[in-house]
């Protein structure tokens, strides 16, 4: 089997000569992998130089054509040998796989306003404006620093997670807390989705979404929680030159595009790796705190070097310029000059590809939590250690949004 790949107009096209069969189809697979990775999902298919095609070549071409069906794109035979078109139609799936042509005649969607476009150094963005005036009230709960560096008993805070809140943070589900205590871990939660890591020996994340009338709950340690809605929904391209965009960077546009010193902020993207930690053990009364050597070989996980490449993560949280004084042990430096500082969780999963254009935040994130399992749940890092550090988070493309923030005052008003 020979593939030949060409550019062609939004996508590119894919010539194959030889067998499609089972000794071939893996090959051809790989082949549309790697161009789905590439963020190409428009998908041309010259099929007329294919003596033979089989059940499990048809099986690799309906795979790709309901995963890029699903986001969006497509995948189109443009020409087919008469051996192939035969086989095509004999088992059914014209009306699935169809012509170059037949897809010109389709009714297009109706024109979107145009994005505002932004180029960077190292990434690509198309700013869409949901709600220009949206703000994200946040507030904390609990001590971070009293849990994790002095080994204080947390007093639990019984919290639900509808949509239209976000949170990050060290809790757990359950109804009792002291059940809750032996399981504290890391928490996110995002579009009316929340996961948690239990640190009571499984080591796999658990998840919760909003179905009908459940709304996810959970009891927190620590965290910071915000209500409201996005202002923005931002569609981003690392450039090739770039590679990948690192987190600093992305959170440093978020900030520019919603001209604000601190944002709530929500991602789905294609990642290049993770960096960042996650607990191992519950830190709640953990004489010494976790912090201490050698209780923190046991306490943490560390990724020592950059994890979960060509993974698909949703990445949730707060990043301000200044965190305020009475919540600043909620952040952490986010890049080495110290300018912006960041709560972070990421939720990691298989591969799969996200569609271009708008999407919307609900529908993306529960297209990853259903029908798949989240691989790990990190609190994001940056390592820059010279020689041994992991780096950061990287994506290759994906979907942002973003507000301002409003901090709330001690009595619990937005100030």
């Amino acid at each position: 089997m020979e593939i030949t790949r060409t550019p062609c107009e939004g996508g590119v096209r894919l010539k194959l000569c030889g067998r499609l069969d089972a000794a071939w189809s893996a090959h051809v697979q790989d082949a549309l992998a790697e161009c789905v990775r590439a963020g190409q999902h428009e998908i041309e298919l010259d099929l007329s130089e294919v003596a033979f095609l089989s059940s499990a070549g048809i099986r690799v071409l309906l795979l790709y054509y309901r995963q890029l069906h699903a986001i969006r794109g497509r995948l189109a035979i443009v020409d087919a040998s008469q051996e192939v078109r035969q086989v095509i139609e004999l088992s059914g799936l014209r009306a699935l796989l169809t012509s170059a042509d037949a897809a010109a005649g389709a009714t297009p969607a109706a024109a979107e306003p145009g994005p505002a476009h932004l180029e960077r150094a190292e990434a690509n963005y198309d700013v869409h404006s949901l709600e220009p005036n949206a703000r994200v009230n946040v507030r904390a709960v609990g001590d971070p620093a009293a849990v994790l560096e002095h080994g204080a008993r947390a007093a639990l805070v019984h919290e639900s997670f509808p949509p239209t809140r976000l949170a990050v943070g060290v809790g757990a589900f359950g109804g009792e807390q002291d059940a809750c205590r032996e399981r504290l871990g890391e928490l996110l939660a995002v579009a009316g989705a929340a996961v948690t890591l239990p640190t009571s020996g499984e080591g796999k994340p658990d998840w919760l979404l909003c179905e009908s009338r459940l709304v996810p709950q959970a009891h927190l340690a620590y965290g910071l929680i915000g209500e409201g809605a996005f202002a923005h929904e931002v569609r981003f391209d690392a450039c090739a030159e770039a590679g990948a965009l690192p987190v600093d960077a992305l959170v440093s546009a978020a900030l520019e595009i919603s001209s604000a010193d601190a944002i709530g902020l929500a991602v789905v993207a294609e990642a290049a790796q993770f960096v960042g930690a996650a607990l191992r053990r519950s830190p709640d009364g953990r004489t010494g705190g976790v912090f201490g050597f050698p209780a923190v070989r046991d306490a943490l996980d560390f990724t020592a070097e950059a994890a979960h490449a060509g993974s698909v993560g949703v990445v949730a949280g707060f990043a301000t310029r200044q965190p305020p004084p009475e919540i600043a042990a909620h952040f952490r430096p986010l890049n080495r000059d110290g300018t912006i500082a960041a709560h972070l969780h990421a939720a990691v999963f298989p591969y799969r590809p996200i569609q271009r254009g708008r999407i919307g935040l609900e529908p993306a994130v529960r297209a990853l939590f259903d029908g798949q399992n989240v691989l790990s749940l990190l609190h994001l890092l940056n390592d820059w250690r010279p020689g041994t550090g992991a780096g950061q988070t990287r994506f290759h493309r994906g979907a942002l949004w973003c507000a301002p923030l409003r901090f709330a005052a001690a009595g619990g008003a937005p100030a």
